[in-house]
């Protein structure tokens, strides 16, 4: 899909770097050398407080995780990319989170910043492409992570819960793109009409298809 640059005054999807800074559980006051094959640490709290510090950091950054897209979306510390109406939602999130730090302990934070991409540059055409591919990836291996090993005719269940999640995915095409949420309608519609290891081997061979035409593009 090729980006045309926009006219003047026509409004622009917006397009932020999501960056993060949650209260670690392994913050150390201490750490020593016994030995060359030992180290000692001593921990600023406890296991049980760690534990609650673990499960409030996981329970927000998997809501950022979800509504954000990964690029490039293979590597082990991809950049996350919201558009406008999701950085405001993670603002909200982000505050909650504070909140229920600061009742952990008054020494724990969760801090945002989002950093606006010049996407819509005419030089950056090639960025459009690869932040769409990078969308549809994410939907694809969502869909075929959430499938996992079944096969046959899906009992209600299993194919309510499958078409809740594609519904959820359109929340990730932060571009707005209208093939994207085309692709997203017939793999819905393939959820319903074909047997499900049918479905998973038309991802596999779209998912495989669309990370080999992807490139890294510098993003500075």
């Amino acid at each position: 899909m090729n980006e045309q640059p926009k006219k003047d005054g026509e409004s622009r999807i917006k397009v932020f770097v999501v960056q993060t800074e949650f209260a670690s559980p392994n913050r150390i006051d201490e750490s020593k050398e016994i030995s060359e094959m030992k180290r000692e640490i001593d921990f600023t709290f406890p296991k049980l407080i760690r534990n609650q510090i673990s499960a409030t950091r996981e329970k927000h950054m998997k809501f950022i995780r979800d509504c954000t897209v990964e690029f490039p979306p293979d590597f082990k510390a991809p950049l996350h990319l919201c558009n406008e109406q999701q950085k405001n939602e993670i603002k909200e999130r982000v505050t909650q989170a504070e909140k229920e730090f600061q009742e952990i302990n008054k020494g724990l934070h969760a801090q945002i910043v989002f950093v606006e991409l010049n996407i819509h540059d005419v030089q950056r055409g090639e960025l459009i492409g690869q932040v769409i591919a990078a969308i549809r990836y994410k939907v694809m291996y969502s869909i075929i992570e959430k499938i996992g090993e079944k096969v046959g005719q899906l009992p209600d269940t299993s194919r309510t819960a499958i078409l809740k999640l594609i519904d959820r995915l359109k929340y990730v095409n932060i571009l707005k793109d209208p093939e994207v949420d085309m692709q997203i309608d017939s793999i819905r519609e393939s959820i319903l009409s074909k047997d499900i290891e049918l479905v998973k081997a038309d991802l596999v061979k779209d998912l495989n298809f669309t990370k080999s035409r992807m490139t890294y593009v510098d993003l500075s």
